[in-house]
């Protein structure tokens, strides 16, 4: 609902092309700045031009690295609005999410806004800063009895006519209409509903990256080994000095997927971990401190950060962090279907108001009443 998803989907691909460019410009500039070292043309007039590529190729990289993290943020920053029922979010509880002070959590925000997400704004409250959701309007309604209350209930909260516990929220959002419902049912005593789909196969891509990496690392560094003996042997053989340098910048080319493919495994190894203590919850609200491969370790701050990169990067699914009483915490089971009748999973076609009507079951989505 607060992603620019076609947009997003766009950008992606640019960055893979980015990604690839500077993986080849930084090999290329490597290979020009040793070349010009070791025949001794290296000069200061050459200095700017030698500085130049360098920038070029790190900020290709960069900046397709930077753009696929702007858009990661900008899915789970997404995912927090749209469980949040109040419309309002305090700016100090966003800067605690981001684990950055709030100056800077407000520039990342106006920086996502200008491209990767919309419906929201900073305002100011006095003297806070606040999040402003689009125009919502969200009733909760009992699973038990029925009974809807024009307030925001969190899901977790009981009805006011009969004291269930069983509650979902349906949000019209503009001209959308998502609902939110508490499933912890669902995952408890299964770790598959808390993974990614198919995570075997990205454990296998993340060691196939790695390994293809590492191989042409190995194969590039025993070449540039072999020509630069047999260079110290004959220095009247230059041909054999050149293809040393051009085994060094492959070698330092593929050090690049080495290490993605280690933080794809590291990312792999957390989620299998993490949904495994998940599945055992009852409940849906988790202490960082209880989660067990942050408590086993001994830096705890660095734990919670790779736990909250395997999230953005949707290892994990079906949980999210949110604040409460000013502590983050993970947030368990909380189901958001978009455009789908909450009472028969018929499809909703946009724009939706709350006169709107299923096309399927002719039940109105929203129906408006005054709490009891």
């Amino acid at each position: 609902m607060y992603t620019r998803n076609l947009l997003n989907k766009i950008l992606k691909i640019k960055n893979v092309i980015l990604y690839i460019i500077g993986v080849f410009a930084i090999m290329g500039t490597a290979y020009v700045i040793v070349h010009d070292i070791v025949y001794d043309i290296f000069s200061k007039e050459s200095l700017l031009s030698y500085i130049v590529l360098v920038l070029l190729s790190v900020v290709l990289l960069l900046l397709g690295m930077l753009s696929n993290s702007w858009i990661e943020d900008a899915n789970m920053y997404s995912a927090y609005f749209e469980g949040d029922l109040d419309g309002i979010i305090p700016m100090a509880d966003m800067a605690r999410l981001m684990g950055a002070p709030t100056w800077l959590a407000i520039f990342r925000l106006q920086v996502l806004r200008l491209i990767y997400m919309k419906g929201f704004s900073v305002k100011n409250k006095g003297r806070e800063r606040q999040i402003v959701l689009g125009s919502r309007k969200i009733v909760c309604q009992c699973n038990e009895c029925g009974g809807e209350m024009e307030r925001s209930v969190h899901f977790t909260g009981k009805c006011s006519y009969c004291g269930g516990l069983d509650i979902y929220t349906k949000v019209l959002c503009g001209e959308q209409f998502y609902s939110v419902k508490n499933e912890i049912a669902e995952g408890l005593g299964n770790p598959l509903y808390y993974q990614m789909p198919r995570l075997n196969r990205k454990l296998i891509l993340a060691a196939v990256i790695w390994g293809i990496g590492a191989m042409f690392a190995l194969i590039s560094f025993a070449g540039f080994c072999d020509n630069w003996s047999m260079y110290r042997a004959d220095r009247s053989n230059v041909e054999v000095l050149d293809t040393a340098i051009v085994f060094a910048a492959i070698f330092i080319g593929f050090l690049i997927p080495m290490i993605n493919g280690i933080k794809r495994m590291v990312y792999v190894r957390v989620a299998r971990s993490s949904s495994e203590y998940f599945a055992k919850r009852k409940t849906p609200y988790v202490k960082l401190s209880s989660v067990p491969f942050i408590k086993s370790g001994i830096n705890k701050r660095l734990r919670a950060k790779m736990l909250k990169n395997t999230m953005r990067k949707r290892y994990l699914m079906n949980c999210n962090f949110e604040i409460h009483k000013n502590e983050l915490k993970v947030v368990l089971s909380k189901r958001i279907v978009k455009n789908r009748c909450p009472y028969c999973g018929g499809v909703i076609s946009v724009p939706v108001n709350e006169h709107y009507k299923c096309t399927y079951c002719d039940k109105k989505i929203m129906n408006l009443i005054k709490s009891k």
